[in-house]
């Protein structure tokens, strides 16, 4: 099996590149800067790849994945600000280009990693996130492009642990933070100190 992770520089995507040369698949880590991926032991034993997975037109010509180099593709990509711009660039788009050019090479599998919450768009909730419709928009375009030899994962986590460990570790650096308690909004500053 050739297996290929985009957004792999990601603390799930390391994971991902780690475990599945662990399992003895060749398997291709896609970053936008190799040379953070070569201070990595994580990617140790795959191959690094440079590519910057939102120019659609360098995706699709197959310079991404050449024909029969990928067998399945873990897709974690993920926005940074979490803006309706960035999402729908990231969990969106540059996730769709990876998917498009993994069919044109071949692949039998895209896997995407999405998220419980993407449930809260399909419902429609007012609190719904903007990732969470660009993921779900993903999700249905990837049911689109399935057919009888490409087919689709998508994974929808609850958590991350990394997640509410970074949160602790703004808490802990003493930045402002917000908390929520029986519906009333109160602000604190560090860890040790008493809510205002």
């Amino acid at each position: 099996e050739k297996i290929a992770v985009v957004g792999a520089t990601g603390d799930i995507g390391k994971a991902a590149v780690k475990e599945s040369v662990r399992r003895g698949y060749a398997t291709t880590a896609v970053m936008r800067d190799v040379s953070k991926g070569k201070k990595e032991t994580k990617f140790e034993g795959a191959e690094l790849k440079q590519f910057d997975v939102s120019d659609r037109n360098a995706c699709l010509s197959g310079d991404l994945f050449p024909i029969g180099s990928v067998d399945a593709v873990v897709c974690c990509l993920a926005s940074r600000t979490g803006t309706r711009k960035d999402s729908f660039a990231i969990d969106y788009q540059a996730a769709l280009n990876c998917a498009e050019a993994a069919k044109k090479a071949g692949a039998r599998r895209f896997i995407l990693l999405s998220a419980y919450c993407v449930k809260s768009a399909e419902r429609g909730d007012d609190y719904a996130l903007q990732f969470q419709y660009a993921k779900k928009k993903l999700e249905e375009d990837l049911a689109e492009l399935a057919d009888e030899s490409f087919d689709y994962v998508s994974v929808r986590p609850t958590a991350f642990f990394k997640s509410v460990s970074g949160q602790v570790e703004v808490v802990n650096e003493s930045d402002d933070f917000c908390m929520q308690i029986d519906a009333h909004t109160q602000f604190a500053k560090g860890w040790d100190q008493r809510l205002i």
